[in-house]
């Protein structure tokens, strides 16, 4: 018959002891031994593809902040150029500027220049001043932040799912122990009301309902078979692995007496509303920084070398220049667009602001609901057990009565069809009180 569990100041609730939920091993693949929730979510950590994904964007915001680094560096350009002159575009000179005695009205045909000329340059510029880069430097140290943040919150949406298969997995298995007793009794009440419905002391229809009752028992652990497979599956999705995945439902542990255990960590929810908000607030900070000049160092050297023979740099005129300056541009006049930005990000910090302080209050106010829902869940299931404890005793007292005779087969089959209606709240309050247990386990994860 069916087993129930002891209420104690530690409630332990142990799930088919070391039963393991499915062994779906594949010789071509590698096998893991799962002991906890908490293995699945480590191995989740490793395999995982939306944390993974979260990590890579994590790796790519590290290169965009050194990448807004690398601007306060100044900049070096080379540049080399070789032009063929292939024909030199005669030139009318005064015939006076090579004979003084010409005619002034008669002008010479003079070709200036040569074929080939090189042009090397080398040239540097470094902005000393520039609040656009030192803002960039803060826009990426935040993306940054935001996206070690962004691993957080992905790993707490995979642990809540897997979660959520893992507590499936417990259900199925404790219904299927339920299931597989009632099949057995119900096998036995078949027996019976065989044997009665051949002695004629009940009719045809109760016959049929104990054989319904006992057809939908059947069929509702066939389904919790098909549902055990389809939920194993799923968590292999989650975990991203076609490793045959061994788990077993083993001891699971709830304290009922000390509160100091469950302390809230600050929830990846919180941490990116407080990000969003100095990303907000370091916007409204870059937008005053237009009024701001820019200050720039430049410098040049620039050589030419000119022949008449291709590459024979032995009669050639080199002519080199170089010169650096100091350049301040100052922002005076765009119209308005620059005051409406800033007035545009005000109201924008404003709003993330308010947005961070409500998301804060959720949190707490969450904590402490999931918290008394928790107590509540442990009250309930406290009850069904009781519940189930009563209704256990008086399905075996109606057992005993039908076998000496006393009691109809109707009444029996009273007893055992309230006996099921009590299993189905078990069922119900031990679910409700793993789903608290998980929220709470959940909320003092660190998500490192």
């Amino acid at each position: 018959m069916f087993s129930f569990l002891m209420i104690r100041s530690t409630l332990h609730i142990t799930i088919c002891g070391i039963l393991t939920i499915f062994v779906l091993i594949s010789p071509s693949k590698a096998q893991k031994n799962i002991s906890s929730v908490e293995d699945l979510w480590k191995y989740a950590n490793d395999n995982n593809i939306q944390i993974k994904t979260a990590f890579n964007e994590k790796y790519a915001a590290e290169y965009t902040k050194k990448q807004a680094y690398s601007k306060l560096f100044p900049s070096i350009y080379l540049s080399g150029s070789m032009t063929d002159n292939i024909t030199i575009q005669p030139t009318l000179v005064p015939a006076t500027l090579f004979n003084s005695a010409a005619n002034p009205e008669n002008y010479t045909e003079v070709k200036f220049g040569k074929r080939y000329n090189y042009n090397g340059n080398i040239s540097a510029q470094w902005e000393i001043f520039n609040a656009n880069n030192l803002y960039n430097i803060k826009y990426a140290s935040i993306s940054r932040n935001i996206g070690n943040t962004n691993i957080k919150q992905q790993k707490k949406y995979i642990y809540t799912q897997i979660s959520s298969g893992y507590i499936t997995a417990i259900m199925l298995e404790e219904k299927s122990k339920i299931f597989i007793q009632n099949m057995y009794n119900y096998q036995e009440l078949y027996k019976i009301s065989q044997n009665q419905y051949a002695q004629g002391t009940i009719s045809e229809i109760t016959l049929n309902n104990v054989l319904i009752t006992q057809q939908k028992i059947e069929n509702s652990f066939n389904l919790i078979s098909y549902q055990k497979i389809e939920n194993y599956h799923n968590l292999k999705v989650l975990l991203n692995t076609e490793d045959s995945i061994i788990i077993p439902l083993q001891f699971l542990h709830y304290s009922l007496d000390s509160t100091s255990q469950y302390s809230p960590k600050a929830q990846p929810e919180e941490l990116i509303s407080e990000q969003q908000y100095l990303m907000q607030h370091t916007q409204l900070q870059g937008a005053k920084a237009a009024f701001y000049p820019t200050v720039s160092i430049n410098y040049q050297y620039t050589n030419q070398i000119v022949e008449n023979d291709l590459l024979a740099f032995s009669n050639t005129n080199k002519i080199p220049q170089q010169f650096w300056n100091i350049k301040m541009s100052i922002p005076v006049f765009q119209g308005n667009s620059r005051r409406y930005e800033i007035q545009k990000n005000k109201v924008l910090e404003q709003s993330k602001w308010q947005m961070y302080e409500a998301v804060q209050k959720q949190q707490k106010l969450y904590f402490k609901s999931n918290y008394a829902a928790y107590r509540s869940a442990i009250q309930a299931f406290r009850s069904s057990q009781q519940i189930m404890a009563l209704a256990q005793k008086n399905d075996t007292h109606a057992q005993q009565k039908l076998q000496e005779g006393i009691i109809a087969l109707d009444e029996r089959l009273r007893y055992y069809n309230d006996l099921l209606l009590y299993q189905a709240d078990y069922i119900e309050a031990l679910q409700n009180l793993l789903i608290q247990e998980v929220n709470l386990k959940i909320q003092q994860q660190n998500f490192d």
